[in-house]
């Protein structure tokens, strides 16, 4: 029995491919209105140098996420309020 691999390796994306990794991954946010019109890609990709495409889309999650819990403690806070 023969048994062929192939393995592909790539490097870290330069400052474009993080650019176009961000707008990928923040495409829904900005097409639903609810990416800050502050943000800026380019910024963030010229911060996450060193970063690969899984870690770049770890970071959009983890801003999500944490954007949902404050949403989510601001809602709980005034739903407390209204009710007295």
């Amino acid at each position: 029995m023969t048994v062929l691999c192939t393995a592909v390796l790539t490097g870290l994306p330069d400052e474009n491919g993080r650019s176009q990794i961000l707008r990928i991954h923040t495409a829904r946010m900005r097409e639903n209105g609810k990416l800050a019109p502050d943000v800026d890609i380019a910024d963030l990709a010229a911060s996450t140098k060193n970063f690969s495409g899984a870690e770049i889309e770890g970071l959009v999650r983890a801003a999500t996420s944490t954007a949902m819990n404050r949403l989510v403690k601001v809602l709980s806070v005034h739903i407390s309020l209204t009710r007295f």
